[in-house]
């Protein structure tokens, strides 16, 4: 059985290299996960997260790495870094990163890559190169590996404006994938070469580019040809404007990033719009609903306009006007607002007191207007003074969810909060306008 499991486990590796997706959805799709070997949990959960099926290598890995009895299956470290990569595929990159801090990248080095994607997940490119470097610079990697390293590299390099390092290593990385007819990497690489031609205004170059990778990944709904189309997308309104058709365009391509879960090209649609159109509302819903530092940078150093950064942003005024909205949250005192008909605005009476877990949990959740966080992170921000809990800390963190969720709904606070595989997302579905501060934890 072993032998036979692994054989499979290498046919779908080798289907994947060679741009196979749908092959190996298909056959992950239909996985039995009771009957998942722990010894070979990692590497499956690994191909899941490969073909855009990362919530199902987090259902093979969690109850291994989180265990409910903690005296019984204890993780490997593999087990650790993939569930860490997992987490960053998810979005929640800050647990992931807090995970592989604990590990030792010369025992596994893949710990340097997984942690080149966390910094990749909060636009930290710069904070990328260096673990990318130790990566391929180790001994310990198979060719495959270490082009994949390569890649990332360059990827790291071109959003650094580094062109000529990242061409050099892309047309390496793109002769040695035509080579080995790797389809996945060379389709990525052809990507990467497009978004930097970009950078140089060489449109056509970009678009020939684009169109090979296309070409390359037979199956459309995916990560890998979302990017592609992404960038396919942005290509055509910087060389050709901003007409209506485009508009369409980009907006069912910010859907379709939704719909598979990668909130951080989500942000990225906005901030795309909000400097080709010098649109200053959107620009500020991006710059407040976004933690990353390094991306807020961006946002501004591309916008042309001057903007002056206020010291609030009123979330929810891009649904519903200011003047009109019955109720008003300050998310930095924990206040609720009502506005009568004749627009006078007075307290409610009702708060959260700020030494409460609940203002807590309001105040990280209003933090990030598109990506979800881990309950992990949630429990760090909750209880920082105490050791995670695979089972009870998860508990924990729930019951102050629902402490939350009651406080809305007892209010009329027209607020949910979704669950989905241990992330948790704030979202307005009705009238509301939500005052939010400038404060962010980073890290």
């Amino acid at each position: 059985m072993s032998k036979e499991l692994e054989s499979h486990l290498d046919l779908l590796d080798q289907k994947i290299r060679h741009g196979d997706i749908k092959f190996v959805q298909n056959e992950l799709d239909g996985l039995e996960l009771e009957r998942v070997p722990n010894r070979y949990a990692a590497r499956i959960a690994s191909l899941a997260r490969r073909v855009s099926r990362g919530s199902l290598g987090v259902d093979i890995l969690y109850p291994i790495v989180r265990p409910r009895d903690s005296k019984k299956a204890k993780a490997t470290g593999e087990d650790i870094a993939e569930y860490a990569a997992l987490l960053t595929y998810l979005g929640s990159w800050r647990e992931a990163l807090g995970l592989l801090k604990k590990l030792n990248p010369e025992e596994f080095p893949q710990v340097w890559l997984y942690q080149a994607f966390g910094f990749f997940a909060h636009w930290d490119y710069k904070g990328a190169i260096e673990p990318l470097q130790k990566y391929i610079a180790s001994k310990n990697l198979s060719d495959y590996e270490r082009l994949v390293g390569q890649l990332n590299l360059a990827a790291a390099w071109v959003n650094e404006k580094k062109y000529d390092d990242a061409r050099e290593l892309l047309q390496l990385v793109i002769r040695e994938a035509r080579k080995e007819s790797y389809k996945t990497i060379l389709a990525n690489a052809l990507e990467r070469s497009a978004e930097l031609s970009i950078g140089l205004k060489h449109w056509k170059t970009a678009e020939t580019l684009l169109l090979e990778a296309e070409s390359l990944i037979s199956e459309k709904n995916n990560l890998y040809n979302l990017f592609i189309r992404k960038w396919m997308v942005f290509l055509n309104i910087l060389s050709e404007g901003y007409p209506e058709h485009y508009q369409i365009k980009l907006k069912n391509l910010r859907a379709e990033a939704q719909q598979l879960q990668h909130w951080e090209t989500v942000r990225d649609c906005d901030r795309f719009e909000a400097v080709v159109t010098q649109n200053k509302k959107l620009l500020l819903k991006v710059y407040f609903g976004t933690p990353h530092e390094n991306f807020r940078q961006k946002l501004i150093r591309e916008f042309k306009s001057t903007v002056v950064i206020p010291e609030f942003y009123v979330w929810g005024s891009e649904l519903t006007e200011i003047d009109s909205s019955p109720l008003t949250l300050d998310v930095s005192e924990g206040v609720l607002k009502t506005r009568n008909s004749e627009g006078i605005i007075s307290l409610t009476g009702k708060t959260l007191a700020k030494d409460s877990l609940s203002f807590r949990l309001l105040s990280v959740l209003s933090s990030d207007f598109y990506s979800p966080f881990g309950d992990r992170y949630l429990f760090a921000q909750l209880y920082p003074k105490e050791n995670y809990q695979p089972k009870s800390s998860k508990e924990k963190v729930c019951v102050v969810v629902q402490e939350l969720r009651n406080w809305f709904h007892q209010n009329g606070v027209p607020l949910i909060i979704t669950e989905k595989n241990g992330f948790f997302k704030q979202e307005i579905v009705g009238p509301l306008l939500m005052k939010v501060g400038l404060k962010r934890n980073e890290t």
